[in-house]
């Protein structure tokens, strides 16, 4: 994939952007348990956002 784009940059561009989308996803989870302070993790954090439906699923 490298030697056919030929630019360090455009190789690097999807693992920043991956990156980004990634610490944005920690983030919002992490201010979502710290409203919700039941154990239990992401199951409890669906019920209790949308649904009993939603997170068995």
């Amino acid at each position: 994939m490298a030697g056919q784009l030929g630019s360090t940059e455009l190789l690097l561009a999807p693992w920043v952007l991956a990156g980004v989308i990634t610490l944005f996803g920690a983030l919002t989870n992490a201010e979502i348990s710290s409203f919700i302070t039941e154990t239990g993790g992401q199951y409890v954090f669906f019920e209790r956002m949308y649904g009993p439906f939603v997170a068995c699923t």
